[in-house]
């Protein structure tokens, strides 16, 4: 799968490169290794350019925030992939690429996992480095891991606002189960996952280092990492699933390498792997999408 979508983001940076031509792309800003992560989270906020206030807060729910947050990095020149790998495999992966860098996530694990995820395949992106991250950091994982898991929550937990809305009700000095659901609720204000709301509660020292312990314990039980497993039942057509796994902007870069004939329909085929039928058919979705 990775070789797939790897494959997928070569071609993408050549179409985007004979589009743009030689001069220099920077889609995102720079970060180094002695960059705190509230810094280096600021400095993506300002890009990405997304109000906590205004718009992070008030989108419905987890599965919401995570399209917005694709939408918002999609325009700003990251592809965001989304792909289909047991959970026990990785939760998600990035490579930069100065025309065509790709952050991908895993869709075994829940749509608040999956922004949590995301932001930490933006951690290693601002870094200019690749990852392929197969567990949540914790404190034995290596530095860079730590410091990806830390920029994501800070990203998605602003201070300020963060603090003004967890100091209302948090109480660490509650039962471990009373401190999980307190978290859950700062996590659900910000769209995001527990982890990620552990981490920056303690960050902020509005909560013991003991915290992330008390809610990686408890994520898994309460169906925060992963979806409650259902009975079946019949998946979405081929074309429909690629246009959800990699977004509509990346498809019609796709379609207009076929009208530009850099590409034709059996190489889209293959990168999407879709019979020439499937090409014609995520072509009409990509067209009705458009559509006023």
């Amino acid at each position: 799968m990775i070789r797939r979508l790897t494959r997928l983001q070569r071609v993408l940076s050549w179409l985007r490169s004979e589009q743009l031509g030689p001069q220099a792309v920077d889609p995102l800003p720079v970060v180094g290794a002695d960059t705190h992560p509230d810094q280096a989270a600021a400095l993506l906020r300002d890009r990405v350019g997304l109000s906590v206030v205004t718009q992070q807060v008030s989108w419905q729910n987890a599965p919401t925030a995570l399209q917005e947050w694709r939408n918002a990095l999609t325009g700003r020149g990251v592809a965001v992939f989304q792909f289909q790998i047991d959970k026990e495999a990785i939760r998600g992966f990035s490579v930069w690429d100065a025309y065509m860098p790709v952050a991908a996530v895993n869709t075994a694990y829940t749509p608040q996992a999956r922004v949590y995820t995301l932001f930490h395949e933006m951690g290693h992106l601002l870094r200019r480095a690749e990852g392929a991250c197969a567990t949540f950091a914790d404190r034995e994982s290596a530095q860079v891991e730590r410091w990806c898991d830390r920029f994501a929550a800070a990203f998605l937990l602003p201070a300020g606002e963060t603090k003004r809305f967890a100091m209302r009700f948090y109480d660490d000095q509650a039962s471990d189960d009373v401190r999980f659901d307190q978290v859950r609720k700062v996590a659900r204000q910000f769209k995001t996952s527990v982890r990620a709301t552990a981490i920056r509660l303690s960050e902020l020292g509005l909560a013991s280092q003991d915290l992330y312990r008390v809610v990686a314990e408890r994520a898994i039980q309460k169906f925060d990492d992963f979806p409650k497993p259902s009975n079946g039942g019949g998946g979405s057509p081929a074309a429909q699933t690629r246009l959800q796994h990699f977004g509509a902007p990346i498809v019609t870069n796709l379609l207009n390498g076929i009208n530009s004939g850099h590409l034709t329909t059996r190489d889209v085929g293959d990168y999407l792997n879709l019979s020439p039928s499937g090409v014609a058919d995520i072509a009409s979705l990509v067209a009705a999408s458009s559509s006023p």
